[in-house]
């Protein structure tokens, strides 16, 4: 399984949960913070299904292309 998701949730919105990022808007944490980590959660309870399904002798990886970090700047080079 896939969760694109999760990425796109860190690219565009971790200025919402790091209070430290530039962009960082209290009102838009107080507003959006909940529905992220509700996301985390059911993304989390989703694996936990595969698991439970593969099985005790079953090998689960869960990677990730790269890691996240505040992103202040970013352009597109391929637009």
């Amino acid at each position: 399984q896939v969760f694109n998701e999760t990425d796109f949730l860190q690219h565009a919105l971790w200025h919402v949960l790091d209070p430290t990022h530039p962009r960082h808007d209290r009102e838009l944490y107080e507003r959006y913070a909940g529905r992220i980590r509700d996301f985390y959660r059911r993304v989390d309870a989703m694996i936990g299904e595969v698991v439970e399904m593969a099985g005790g002798e079953a090998s689960i990886i869960v990677i990730s292309d790269h890691g996240h970090g505040p992103l202040h700047e970013f352009i597109h080079a391929n637009n």
